[in-house]
Protein backbone atom coordinates (compact mmCIF):
# COMPACT_ATOMS: atom_id res chain seq x y z
CA UNK A 1 0.00 0.00 0.00
CA UNK A 2 1.11 3.71 -1.43
CA UNK A 3 0.10 6.35 0.66
CA UNK A 4 0.21 10.19 -0.98
CA UNK A 5 0.01 12.39 1.96
CA UNK A 6 0.17 15.63 -0.27
CA UNK A 7 -1.24 19.31 0.15
CA UNK A 8 -4.35 18.58 -2.10
CA UNK A 9 -4.92 15.93 -0.39
CA UNK A 10 -5.36 17.68 2.88
CA UNK A 11 -7.27 20.34 1.70
CA UNK A 12 -9.98 18.12 -0.08
CA UNK A 13 -9.79 16.03 3.09
CA UNK A 14 -10.39 19.17 5.89
CA UNK A 15 -12.74 20.41 3.30
CA UNK A 16 -15.25 17.45 3.33
CA UNK A 17 -14.59 17.92 7.52
CA UNK A 18 -15.96 21.59 7.51
CA UNK A 19 -18.70 20.83 4.75
CA UNK A 20 -19.60 17.44 6.69
CA UNK A 21 -20.00 19.71 10.41
CA UNK A 22 -22.38 22.60 7.94
CA UNK A 23 -24.18 19.87 6.90
CA UNK A 24 -24.77 18.66 10.27
CA UNK A 25 -25.35 22.18 11.60
CA UNK A 26 -27.68 22.86 8.74
CA UNK A 27 -30.26 19.86 8.94
CA UNK A 28 -30.31 21.01 13.00
CA UNK A 29 -31.98 24.36 11.56
CA UNK A 30 -34.04 23.06 8.81
CA UNK A 31 -35.37 20.01 10.43
CA UNK A 32 -36.59 22.27 13.73
CA UNK A 33 -37.43 25.01 10.76
CA UNK A 34 -39.47 22.93 9.18
CA UNK A 35 -41.26 21.66 11.92
CA UNK A 36 -41.71 24.58 13.94
CA UNK A 37 -43.07 26.52 10.97
CA UNK A 38 -40.01 29.37 11.88
CA UNK A 39 -36.38 29.63 10.96
CA UNK A 40 -33.63 29.85 13.22
CA UNK A 41 -30.49 31.13 13.91
CA UNK A 42 -26.66 29.69 12.61
CA UNK A 43 -23.62 30.41 13.76
CA UNK A 44 -20.42 28.21 13.67
CA UNK A 45 -21.14 25.16 15.66
CA UNK A 46 -24.10 26.71 17.00
CA UNK A 47 -27.48 26.94 15.92
CA UNK A 48 -30.51 28.10 18.01
CA UNK A 49 -34.16 27.14 17.61
CA UNK A 50 -36.87 29.71 16.60
CA UNK A 51 -39.31 30.59 19.35
CA UNK A 52 -41.78 28.72 18.25
CA UNK A 53 -39.83 25.48 19.13
CA UNK A 54 -40.44 24.19 22.74
CA UNK A 55 -37.26 23.17 24.17
CA UNK A 56 -36.93 20.03 24.58
CA UNK A 57 -39.90 19.32 22.55
CA UNK A 58 -40.13 16.98 20.23
CA UNK A 59 -39.25 18.72 17.36
CA UNK A 60 -36.14 19.69 18.60
CA UNK A 61 -35.53 15.82 19.12
CA UNK A 62 -36.13 15.44 15.92
CA UNK A 63 -34.02 18.17 14.55
CA UNK A 64 -31.16 16.39 17.13
CA UNK A 65 -31.58 12.91 15.64
CA UNK A 66 -32.10 13.92 11.79
CA UNK A 67 -28.43 15.96 12.41
CA UNK A 68 -26.95 12.42 14.32
CA UNK A 69 -28.06 10.31 11.25
CA UNK A 70 -26.25 12.84 8.54
CA UNK A 71 -23.23 11.56 10.16
CA UNK A 72 -23.97 8.23 10.71
CA UNK A 73 -25.15 7.84 6.83
CA UNK A 74 -21.55 9.01 6.02
CA UNK A 75 -19.86 6.92 8.10
CA UNK A 76 -22.02 3.86 7.21
CA UNK A 77 -21.44 4.69 3.63
CA UNK A 78 -17.53 4.51 4.50
CA UNK A 79 -17.75 1.01 6.39
CA UNK A 80 -19.22 -0.39 2.68
CA UNK A 81 -16.77 1.51 0.65
CA UNK A 82 -13.70 -0.13 2.99
CA UNK A 83 -15.20 -3.33 2.18
CA UNK A 84 -12.52 -5.82 1.31
CA UNK A 85 -13.96 -6.46 -1.99
CA UNK A 86 -13.83 -3.28 -3.13
CA UNK A 87 -10.70 -1.43 -5.17
CA UNK A 88 -8.23 0.19 -3.05
CA UNK A 89 -9.87 3.85 -4.58
CA UNK A 90 -13.18 3.27 -3.23
CA UNK A 91 -11.59 2.31 -0.21
CA UNK A 92 -9.00 5.04 0.36
CA UNK A 93 -12.47 7.43 -0.11
CA UNK A 94 -13.82 5.38 2.53
CA UNK A 95 -11.06 5.75 4.83
CA UNK A 96 -11.20 9.51 4.35
CA UNK A 97 -14.82 9.97 4.37
CA UNK A 98 -14.79 8.19 7.96
CA UNK A 99 -12.15 10.24 9.70
CA UNK A 100 -14.07 13.43 8.45
CA UNK A 101 -16.89 12.44 9.68
CA UNK A 102 -15.54 13.06 13.37
CA UNK A 103 -16.22 9.58 14.87
CA UNK A 104 -14.36 10.12 18.12
CA UNK A 105 -15.84 13.07 18.81
CA UNK A 106 -19.42 11.77 18.53
CA UNK A 107 -18.43 9.35 20.77
CA UNK A 108 -16.16 11.98 22.75
CA UNK A 109 -19.24 14.10 23.17
CA UNK A 110 -21.62 11.22 24.02
CA UNK A 111 -19.17 10.20 27.08
CA UNK A 112 -19.71 14.07 28.40
CA UNK A 113 -23.03 13.74 28.45
CA UNK A 114 -23.77 16.66 25.35
CA UNK A 115 -24.30 14.58 22.20
CA UNK A 116 -27.03 14.75 19.96
CA UNK A 117 -27.88 11.70 20.80
CA UNK A 118 -27.45 11.83 24.39
CA UNK A 119 -29.95 14.88 24.38
CA UNK A 120 -32.43 13.40 22.30
CA UNK A 121 -32.02 10.61 24.45
CA UNK A 122 -33.16 12.47 27.38
CA UNK A 123 -35.90 14.30 25.76
CA UNK A 124 -37.28 11.14 24.18
CA UNK A 125 -37.17 9.35 27.74
CA UNK A 126 -39.01 12.85 29.01
CA UNK A 127 -35.97 13.76 31.11
CA UNK A 128 -35.74 10.11 33.38
CA UNK A 129 -35.70 11.00 37.57
CA UNK A 130 -33.59 9.17 39.40
CA UNK A 131 -29.57 8.39 39.44
CA UNK A 132 -30.36 5.25 38.38
CA UNK A 133 -32.80 5.83 35.05
CA UNK A 134 -30.43 9.02 34.32
CA UNK A 135 -27.74 6.43 34.03
CA UNK A 136 -29.43 4.19 31.97
CA UNK A 137 -30.44 6.73 29.38
CA UNK A 138 -26.95 8.39 29.28
CA UNK A 139 -25.59 4.53 28.90
CA UNK A 140 -28.02 3.94 26.25
CA UNK A 141 -27.03 6.77 24.22
CA UNK A 142 -23.12 5.96 24.05
CA UNK A 143 -24.13 2.34 23.62
CA UNK A 144 -25.90 3.76 20.41
CA UNK A 145 -23.30 6.06 19.50
CA UNK A 146 -20.72 2.97 19.75
CA UNK A 147 -22.38 0.63 18.00
CA UNK A 148 -22.82 3.07 14.92
CA UNK A 149 -19.41 4.27 14.84
CA UNK A 150 -16.99 1.14 15.74
CA UNK A 151 -17.77 -1.34 13.08
CA UNK A 152 -16.23 1.48 10.32
CA UNK A 153 -13.75 2.31 12.73
CA UNK A 154 -12.51 -1.18 13.43
CA UNK A 155 -12.90 -1.79 9.28
CA UNK A 156 -10.45 1.07 8.93
CA UNK A 157 -8.35 -0.20 11.38
CA UNK A 158 -7.92 -2.94 9.63
CA UNK A 159 -7.37 -1.73 6.15
CA UNK A 160 -3.84 -0.37 7.29
CA UNK A 161 -1.10 -3.29 6.42
CA UNK A 162 1.74 -3.27 9.14
CA UNK A 163 1.83 -1.80 13.20
CA UNK A 164 4.15 0.88 11.73
CA UNK A 165 0.48 2.83 9.47
CA UNK A 166 -1.87 1.51 12.36
CA UNK A 167 0.53 2.95 15.15
CA UNK A 168 1.06 5.97 13.60
CA UNK A 169 -1.43 6.81 10.71
CA UNK A 170 -4.59 5.79 12.14
CA UNK A 171 -4.37 7.79 15.68
CA UNK A 172 -3.29 10.73 13.59
CA UNK A 173 -6.60 10.64 11.61
CA UNK A 174 -8.55 9.73 14.49
CA UNK A 175 -7.58 12.65 16.69
CA UNK A 176 -6.34 15.44 14.48
CA UNK A 177 -9.16 16.48 12.15
CA UNK A 178 -11.79 17.06 15.53
CA UNK A 179 -8.99 18.84 17.02
CA UNK A 180 -8.06 21.19 13.70
CA UNK A 181 -12.71 21.68 13.17
CA UNK A 182 -12.74 22.98 16.87
CA UNK A 183 -10.33 25.13 16.69
CA UNK A 184 -11.06 26.21 13.44
CA UNK A 185 -15.10 26.09 13.07
CA UNK A 186 -15.34 26.62 17.17
CA UNK A 187 -12.59 29.19 18.09
CA UNK A 188 -11.94 30.84 14.95
CA UNK A 189 -14.46 31.64 12.42
CA UNK A 190 -16.85 31.84 15.69
CA UNK A 191 -14.81 34.38 17.39
CA UNK A 192 -15.30 36.14 14.12
CA UNK A 193 -18.61 36.20 13.48
CA UNK A 194 -18.57 37.12 17.00
CA UNK A 195 -16.17 40.26 16.82
CA UNK A 196 -18.81 41.48 14.04
CA UNK A 197 -17.23 40.20 10.51
CA UNK A 198 -19.68 40.89 7.62
CA UNK A 199 -22.53 41.28 10.26
CA UNK A 200 -25.27 41.72 7.74
CA UNK A 201 -27.52 38.64 7.32
CA UNK A 202 -27.93 36.38 3.55
CA UNK A 203 -31.18 35.32 4.63
CA UNK A 204 -33.15 35.05 7.73
CA UNK A 205 -30.82 33.80 10.71
CA UNK A 206 -27.94 33.29 8.46
CA UNK A 207 -25.32 35.82 8.48
CA UNK A 208 -23.53 36.21 5.09
CA UNK A 209 -19.85 34.92 6.53
CA UNK A 210 -21.42 31.31 7.34
CA UNK A 211 -22.78 31.02 3.79
CA UNK A 212 -19.40 32.44 2.07
CA UNK A 213 -17.49 29.41 4.44
CA UNK A 214 -20.01 27.36 3.17
CA UNK A 215 -19.17 28.11 -0.47
CA UNK A 216 -15.79 28.49 0.07
CA UNK A 217 -15.48 24.74 1.43
CA UNK A 218 -17.92 23.28 -1.37
CA UNK A 219 -15.41 25.11 -3.83
CA UNK A 220 -12.24 23.83 -2.42
CA UNK A 221 -13.74 20.18 -2.11
CA UNK A 222 -14.82 20.40 -5.57
CA UNK A 223 -11.44 21.40 -7.33
CA UNK A 224 -9.56 18.88 -4.94
CA UNK A 225 -11.56 15.70 -4.77
CA UNK A 226 -9.59 13.77 -7.15
CA UNK A 227 -6.82 13.48 -4.36
CA UNK A 228 -9.37 11.17 -1.90
CA UNK A 229 -9.19 8.17 -3.72
CA UNK A 230 -5.65 7.92 -4.53
CA UNK A 231 -4.16 8.73 -1.20
CA UNK A 232 -4.33 4.84 -0.14
CA UNK A 233 -2.71 3.95 -3.89
CA UNK A 234 -0.72 6.38 -5.61
CA UNK A 235 2.21 5.08 -8.24
CA UNK A 236 4.84 7.86 -7.66
CA UNK A 237 4.55 7.57 -3.55
CA UNK A 238 6.89 6.15 -1.00
CA UNK A 239 5.68 3.62 1.76
CA UNK A 240 5.54 5.21 5.19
Amino acid sequence: MKLKPAPLYLLAFFSLVFLLHEIHDWVHVIVSGALCHCWGMRGFDTWTPCSNCTPGGNQQVVGLLFAALVMYVAIWASWFLMHPANSMRRRSIGFSLLFASLPLMRIWHACLRDADETSAFRAFFQHPRGQVAHFLVLGAALAFVLLMTLPALIRAFMLLPGWKLKLLLYPAFLILPGLVDHWVVHDQMQQLLLSGTFPNFIMRGVPTLVMAWLLINLTVYLLTRWSLPVFLDYPDTFDL
